[in-house]
């Protein structure tokens, strides 16, 4: 490897551990005493009481995301997350739209659809569609009993396609120079 940083974050494509002078990602606590140079850099951004002990950030199932103002939106600082792993939708979350159709009040005289067909009135089980009367039949909305709520309440996935792979920090190496 090459020199690298205190406190540069790297990612290596085995889980045996994390290499000699790298700790895991995983949000564990170190001791300041053992490691103050890169309490030096990080201090309590990940967490830990700052006296005797901080954290490392914890990149197990979490996506990084750069520091600083997204166009128009969020304001991300470090050590800040943010995300869910799964969420429940509600109605309001849906697509607009409605369950109108066309149909007529001509008493239905066709077994099936066609494209000069509609929906009518029933005077026999097996005849559904009839020919309209007019050249503009009226819109009608089907019965709220007509119509049944699909899905649940039960939360979706909401996490994007990944690959893991293991996040270490460096906890000896070469102090980086700061502007």
């Amino acid at each position: 490897m090459s020199d690298e940083f205190v406190g540069e974050i790297r990612l290596f494509p085995y889980f045996r551990g994390a290499p000699l002078n790298w700790a895991v990602c995983n949000g564990q606590t170190l001791n300041i005493s053992d490691n103050t140079q890169l309490f030096s850099l990080i201090g309590t951004t990940y967490g830990g009481n700052g006296t005797t002990n901080f954290a490392l950030p914890n990149l197990n199932g979490r996506l990084p995301v750069g520091k600083g103002q997204l166009t128009g939106g969020s304001n991300y600082t470090l050590g800040q997350s943010g995300g869910i792993d799964a969420i429940s939708l509600t109605p309001a979350q849906g697509v607009a739209h409605d369950h109108a159709f066309r149909v007529s009040s001509t008493v239905a005289t066709q077994p099936g659809p066609a494209s000069t067909v509609l929906f009518s009135a029933l005077a026999d089980p097996t005849k559904r569609f009839a020919v309209p009367t007019t050249t503009n039949p009226t819109y009608s909305a089907l019965a709220e009993s007509a119509l049944t709520d699909e899905g649940g309440s039960a939360a979706h996935n909401n996490v994007m396609p990944s690959i893991c792979i293991l996040y270490c920090i460096c906890l000896n190496g070469v102090y980086p120079q700061q502007n």
